[in-house]
């Protein structure tokens, strides 16, 4: 997994990720997840280089989407609609019609045309 954020203004940063986001990288991916979600306020999450994923790397994103509502910090996903990104989605049964409790602003990841 290849990253590295990019501050773009005050505490707003850019986090683009490239590779797989399977079981292998989990680790490595939940450490950089955190310490982006520690730098900054407002995160803009790039996943136009991801290639692949599974339920390990969806949840992931799943639960920094939870802590950012829970911080109300906010968080940007770009790249979440490319047509491979969304079949694991739909693959892993992550798709849903709306949102979890905490999502009140409607920013799920998941939502069918998110």
């Amino acid at each position: 997994m290849k990253s590295g954020m990019k501050e773009e203004s005050g505490r707003t940063g850019t986090l683009p990720l490239e590779g797989e986001m399977n079981i292998r990288r989990a680790s490595d991916l939940k450490r950089i997840l955190l310490q982006a979600h520690d730098d900054a306020d407002n995160l803009i999450l790039n996943l136009e280089g991801v290639t692949g994923a599974d339920v390990s790397g969806l949840q992931l994103l799943c639960a920094l989407h939870r802590t950012v509502l829970q911080t109300q910090k906010r968080l940007t996903v770009i790249g979440i609609a490319s047509p491979s990104f969304r079949l694991a989605v739909r693959d892993a049964g992550f798709e849903r019609e709306r949102g979890c409790p905490l999502d009140r602003d409607q920013s799920c990841l998941w939502k069918a045309g998110a």
